[in-house]
């Protein structure tokens, strides 16, 4: 937006010159992020990637957690695909697009649900709704605004695939989330599937332009148990070998090594 755009230049102006002058190091949690800072004139030598992990404990079994009633509507479902969505309610995530492939998806699998958590600006929140009653999808679209990250895993569990049409994202936690619980993601080119998804191998990226391509992935991996098997597995090793903070305790000590090894001047 406008504002942001102008705090850029203004941040941009007062900063950027400096930093560049002495050499002061960034680490970045995605490669999109660190070729930004590149097109700003940062050194390739400032500037080291080492992504973001994900706290295993968090996400372990918490008998005494209970059932979300999302969770409780997915496992009522018996029949149909499970799609799932969690993230803000807004343009950049563009839900919208979310319904547009549930129902290219209802054309062979009419009993598909789709399923969100997650909320946003009122009036954008209500549009959302009304898009949902002129598609007549009020009963297979389950919506719940939050829900607290210790009953996060019934809900992924229950899910088939989790989507995230996004049109940029820094990293999004939600994606190691979902692979960690051993679901294949299906997003956007972004800071996130970057630096996690080998696409076709532990997930599936594609653009956003057309809902189609979205839906015949989807149908495709529900009609090949084996292969949407083997994807999850390899999306949960990901995770556990690359992707949790004691894996990437190396890479930080690393940077950090790197900037002990300067001149000293500048921190990170």
């Amino acid at each position: 937006n406008k504002n942001y755009n102008r705090m850029c230049k203004v941040f941009d102006a007062l900063f950027v010159g400096r930093y560049r002058k002495l050499g002061t190091q960034f680490m970045t949690k995605s490669n999109l992020a660190r070729d930004f800072l590149l097109s700003k004139g940062l050194s390739a030598q400032q500037v080291t990637t080492v992504g973001v992990g994900i706290d295993a404990e968090l996400l372990k079994d918490r008998p005494e957690a209970g059932q979300t009633e999302l969770e409780r509507k997915m496992r009522a479902q018996k029949t149909g695909l499970k799609l799932l969505y969690i993230g803000r309610i807004e343009p950049r995530r563009d839900p919208f697009f979310l319904l547009k492939v549930l129902q290219i998806v209802q054309n062979e699998d009419p009993d598909a649900c789709l399923y969100i958590i997650g909320s946003g600006d009122e009036a954008y929140e209500e549009q959302f709704r009304a898009a949902i009653r002129e598609n007549g999808l009020e009963s297979c679209v389950f919506w719940q605004k939050k829900a607290p990250q210790y009953q996060m895993k019934g809900i992924y569990q229950q899910a088939d695939f989790f989507l995230l049409p996004t049109e940029f994202e820094i990293f999004g936690m939600v994606l190691l989330e979902a692979m960690f619980f051993h679901r294949v993601v299906l997003t956007t080119p972004n800071g996130g599937a970057d630096m996690l998804l080998r696409n076709g191998e532990n997930g599936v990226v594609l653009p956003k332009e057309d809902p189609r391509p979205w839906a015949e992935q989807i149908l495709t991996l529900a009609h090949d148990p084996e292969r949407r098997a083997a994807m999850e597995q390899r999306a949960y090793e990901t995770v556990i070998h690359e992707n949790t903070w004691d894996a990437l305790a190396e890479r930080f000590e690393r940077a950090y090594q790197k900037r002990l090894q300067g001149d000293g001047r500048n921190g990170i």
